[in-house]
């Protein structure tokens, strides 16, 4: 729980900062204009409706494949070495989908901005979004990292808190009234980034090193990782055009619900193609080390069903004659 500790100390260290030299964070609430805004985007929520659809029929998928994946396997979890190792990630995108439905479900019942503060422009910053990834990012890059590319513990850490700390970073800038300041700490907030996604990008070479070529599913492994790095880039470019001013608040809400949908999603599916690649070099080995006198065996019973008792006496003769 170190990364859950690094982000609440920063969290509380970044707010003891802006209120201490810019003054306090102020709730969307207590601003007029601020209200204003949240009215006039809350009356758009008709995505959020459909996201929460689309998100349920996706969870629901998952966690009946994880049942029925479960119970099958069940009576050999004892026999299979790791295979119990298997259904972690399963558990993690359920997880990660539970939380995105929480978060649509405060856009669509929420009546007052409870979820957002105020900008130093007096503007909504949806407070709920940022919480969200705070707890969804670390759990994609455990995916990534530890499920997907077989990285220790010490590897996935550093990036995971250089991650969180750089949101809690990017939350903060919008509060800062001086635009100096604000770029500044904008520019350590993409420096931090950079810095992430080169530890995360090493991941994958270090899996293509470590990982024999004839195994199934390394590019999907990789692109777990890949893939991350790449979408994390766009949450950053939008983040830019709503501080710039390219892009309203209700803009930036829009993007960041598409981008948290289909960064599930694609997870989603990368990881039902890395189970399908598990199985598949699991059999291709079982079958390869089985004892070959016990092939033998099934031979000569599949012969029996197919071809009669004489030819049956005929297979055991000859298993004897190599004995």
């Amino acid at each position: 729980m170190q990364w859950a500790m690094v982000t609440v100390g920063t969290v509380l260290f970044m707010i003891f900062l802006i209120v201490l030299c810019f003054g306090p964070i102020r709730g969307c609430h207590q601003v007029e204009s601020c209200v204003v805004a949240f009215e006039f985007d809350n009356g758009l929520n008709q995505l959020n409706r459909y996201a929460i659809v689309g998100l349920s029929t996706a969870l629901v998928l998952e966690l009946v494949s994880l049942h029925f994946s479960y119970e099958s396997a069940r009576p050999v979890l004892g026999l299979i070495n790791g295979l119990d190792n298997t259904f972690i990630p399963a558990v993690l995108l359920c997880i990660t989908l539970a939380v995105l439905i929480v978060e649509n479900l405060i856009f669509i019942f929420s009546s007052t901005p409870w979820f957002a503060n105020a900008s130093s422009a007096g503007l909504p910053v949806y407070t709920s979004i940022y919480v969200e990834w705070l707890i969804n990012v670390p759990i994609l890059l455990v995916l990534a990292g530890s499920c997907a590319l077989h990285r220790s513990v010490e590897e996935v850490a550093r990036p995971l808190l250089v991650t969180n700390v750089y949101i809690v970073f990017a939350w903060s800038a919008h509060f800062i009234a001086n635009p100096t300041v604000r770029w500044m700490l904008v520019c350590m907030t993409f420096v931090m980034y950079f810095y992430a996604s080169k530890d995360m990008a090493s991941w994958a070479q270090a899996y293509k090193n470590d990982t024999d070529p004839d195994v199934s599913g390394t590019h999907l492994r990789q692109a777990s990782t890949l893939g991350l790095v790449g979408f994390f880039g766009l949450y950053g470019l939008v983040y830019l055009g709503r501080l710039g001013g390219m892009l309203n608040d209700y803009d930036e809400r829009v993007w960041y619900l598409c981008m948290n949908i289909t960064t599930k999603l694609i997870m989603l599916m990368l990881f039902g193609g890395i189970r399908s690649s598990r199985y598949h070099d699991l059999i291709v080995n079982m079958l390869v080390n089985t004892h070959f006198s016990f092939r033998r065996q099934v031979a000569v019973m599949d012969g029996g069903d197919r071809t009669g008792n004489g030819d049956e006496d005929l297979y055991k003769r000859l298993i004897e004659s190599e004995s």
